[in-house]
């Protein structure tokens, strides 16, 4: 399957469409951040500034902090999480991740695709197409 291919033919949906209540939000923070998999597992709601629409990633891979913008759509997904009580953002473990993810693109028709190809480096256009 193309990279571009994946896009075109509408499977981001089907994908979304796809994802149990637990993943579905995660799959956004991927789809809206380019974050990888560890970063998103990580974060934790201080991390989190929504007034501002800022997610702030302490450790990255380079070893770098960096500031990620919140779209409106991921505003929107992220408000519908808080708890109140503070701690991590996402429950799910790694291996729940990559086993539920394996099961929605199997659900959604999708072959071929990994968790870390949700990372949008070249997407930009997607990003603001679901804001």
């Amino acid at each position: 399957m193309l990279e571009c291919d994946f896009w075109r033919h509408g499977e981001i949906t089907r994908l979304l469409l796809a994802c149990d209540e637990e993943l579905y939000p995660i799959v956004v923070c991927a789809l809206m951040t380019g974050m990888r998999q560890g970063e998103i597992l990580r974060l934790r709601w201080e991390h989190i500034d929504l007034a501002n629409g800022i997610i702030y990633v302490l450790r990255t891979k380079s070893g770098a902090p960096r500031e990620i913008p919140i779209a409106s759509k991921l505003s929107t997904v992220l408000k519908g999480l808080i708890k109140g009580d503070g701690g991590p953002v996402f429950t799910l473990l790694a291996y729940q991740v990559q086993r539920r993810f394996a099961g929605a693109c199997k659900l959604a028709g999708i072959e071929g695709f990994h968790f870390h190809d949700l990372r949008p480096h070249l997407r930009i256009p997607l990003r603001h197409a679901y804001q």
